[in-house]
C-alpha cells in the first residue's frame, strides 16, 4: 500500500534526483497512492494555495484525477511538488 507518505518521499527524490528519478516515475507513485484509497477519499478535493510574484494562487482537483492533471498542467505539477517536497 503506498502512503501519503511514500508519495511526499518521492517528490523530494525528484527534486533531488531529476535525473535518476523522473516526473513520470514520481506520477506513478501517485496512482498507486489515488489507486489505494477508498472510493470516498479518491472523490474527495486536493488543493494548494501559493503565492507566486506576490499573486496568489489556489488550484484544487478530485484525488482520482491527480495523476492526468500532473501530466498534462505543468503549472499544478510544479506547485504541487515543491509544496510535497517542503511538507
Amino acid at each position: 500500500m503506498t502512503t501519503f507518505l511514500d508519495v511526499r518521499n518521492a517528490a523530494q527524490k525528484l527534486l533531488q534526483q531529476p535525473y535518476s528519478f523522473s516526473k513520470e516515475d514520481f506520477i506513478k507513485v501517485v496512482e498507486e497512492y489515488v489507486n489505494s484509497l477508498p472510493e470516498w477519499k479518491r472523490e474527495s478535493i486536493v488543493g494548494i494555495v501559493s503565492e507566486m510574484n506576490g499573486i496568489k494562487i489556489t488550484k484544487a482537483v478530485m484525488r482520482k484525477d491527480l495523476p492526468k492533471v500532473l501530466r498534462e498542467d505543468e503549472e499544478f505539477f510544479n506547485l504541487w511538488i515543491k509544496t510535497l517536497a517542503k511538507g
